[in-house]
């Protein structure tokens, strides 16, 4: 059975030695921290000389990711090692104080971690990719209807899927019915990524912003259903009327593309491992549901509904730990202990401090300023490492931003818009322009910015008009 490509791709043996050497480094750094051994002057204050350095760390370090000089991994861990060497240096940061920060962050770690695997249980059954098929068939070959039906689909998926196991099992299918149709494929294909934007900004654990916002704050599931579900969707729509341009309305169906669909993609489906996917992830949404009433941390119902895939998915071990993402959480633990390199050295309390001030003086304009700024900051840093650092420096700003306040949902809207303007916004859009590169297809930085930059305005717009309509 053809299997479609798992979250980590295959790479050369020297990445999976430094994949290994990273997390046994980070694992050495946690238990340091759990058995209190943290040096004396972990706490101390940092000059501006401090602040300088790390932010040009941080500076160098994302800029290398924009150019693609080095993988997003490598690129992370060396930035770790540089502000753990930085703050050993000027006496503001160290191994313990990082690794009391990093044990801080686990149960966002363990979030991200067991979605993965929840998700890949269902994408190694292959009900996904049969979805996806059947929707095309309900199309009849129309573009517009094909792009109309895979954009809402993959929002859907990413609902409760990773946003990157959605687009691995969305984007080979799309460029195959390109192909079979002769349609141009970017055009699809970016709406898809933009849609599973959408979809994971409509949930607590649909993208990893959404995830660090729940585990930090402890806002509940239902929070984020309620306040940005509606506005997604009608960012979605906004979307597929956009993108209707590039369509024609007329059939492109060649004879035989559905035999030759049905040939790619028709066997795939392991019913009982769908059945009992579909049943864990229920199982795990109802648990986020209940979690807060019963005290239950986000992250151990996450982690149970891994440990249910792992003991009744009917998947193999192996095919499941494929899907873990481990790069994902190594590159995430890598970026807190930047973040935290930041923290101690003062910058994200002076950060905070200022958006409180602006926001007790107005909130509405605060609201809007700080979505379209996470917005144009994700276009440079992409989501994940602009949402752990607007957070934290919202956390700081104190009792200005309690729970449930509408900070937390103008920054989730700004950092998914931005990360839909811009190829490296999202993982999702690199790792498009990767599979769409081994099809023999070519997706540059400005094919993408030409449709992301109007959509992240329409976007923001939309969302400036709801921050408008709910800030009080």
């Amino acid at each position: 059975m053809t299997r479609f490509p798992a979250c980590m791709p295959q790479h050369r043996m020297w990445v999976h030695v430094f994949c290994l050497v990273t997390l046994a480094a980070l694992i050495l750094l946690v238990v340091w921290a759990m058995m209190g051994r943290v040096p004396a002057g972990a706490g101390t204050s940092a000059s501006a000389s401090a602040t300088l350095a790390v932010l040009l760390t941080f500076g160098v370090t994302f800029g290398a990711l924009a150019v693609n000089v080095v993988g997003r991994l490598q690129a992370v861990a060396v930035g770790a090692f540089i502000s753990l060497l930085l703050g050993a240096l000027l006496q503001f940061y160290f191994p313990g104080a990082a690794a009391q920060y990093l044990l801080g962050k686990l149960d966002t770690l363990v979030l991200l971690a067991g979605m993965s695997v929840v998700s890949g249980l269902l994408a190694e059954s292959g009900a996904l990719g049969l979805l996806a098929l059947k929707t095309v068939h309900v199309s009849r070959g129309n573009p517009l209807k094909v792009m109309t039906l895979l954009c809402t689909l993959t929002y859907c998926l990413s609902l409760f899927m990773n946003n990157l196991a959605t687009i691995l099992v969305m984007i080979p299918i799309s460029l195959r019915v390109a192909k079979a149709t002769d349609m141009e494929p970017t055009p699809l294909v970016l709406g898809e990524i933009i849609a599973s934007n959408l979809g994971g900004a409509s949930t607590m654990v649909g993208d990893f912003p959404n995830m660090l916002i729940a585990t930090e704050t402890g806002l509940p599931f239902h929070e984020f259903l309620v306040h940005l579900a509606p506005v997604c969707l009608l960012q979605l729509g906004v979307l597929i009327l956009f993108l209707r341009r590039e369509f024609p309305r007329r059939p492109l169906e060649t004879p035989g593309t559905a035999r030759l669909l049905d040939e790619v993609y028709g066997e795939r489906m392991n019913h009982p491992m769908a059945a009992r996917g579909l049943v864990i992830l229920t199982v795990t949404i109802v648990g986020f549901l209940v979690a807060r009433r019963l005290g239950i941390p986000v992250a151990a119902v996450a982690g149970a509904g891994a440990a249910l895939a792992f003991l009744l998915g009917k998947a193999s071990p192996r095919a499941l730990l494929r899907r873990l993402c481990i790069g994902d959480v190594l590159f995430f633990a890598c970026l807190f202990i930047m973040v935290g390199a930041l923290n101690a050295a003062g910058f994200l309390d002076a950060a905070g401090g200022a958006l409180a001030a602006i926001w007790l003086r107005s909130p509405l304009w605060a609201a809007i300023a700080l979505a379209w700024g996470a917005a144009l900051l994700t276009c440079f840093l992409s989501a994940g490492p602009s949402a752990a650092l607007l957070i934290h420096a919202l956390m700081c700003g104190g009792a200005a931003f309690a729970p449930g306040e509408t900070v937390w949902w103008a920054l989730s809207l700004g950092v998914c818009a931005g990360s839909s303007a811009t190829l490296t916004g999202a993982t999702a859009g690199p790792v498009t322009a990767s599979l769409m590169e081994k099809d023999g297809y070519v997706l540059t930085f400005t094919q993408f910015a030409r449709t992301g930059l109007p959509v992240m305005l329409m976007f923001l717009f939309i969302s400036s008009c709801y921050l408008a309509a709910v800030v009080r």
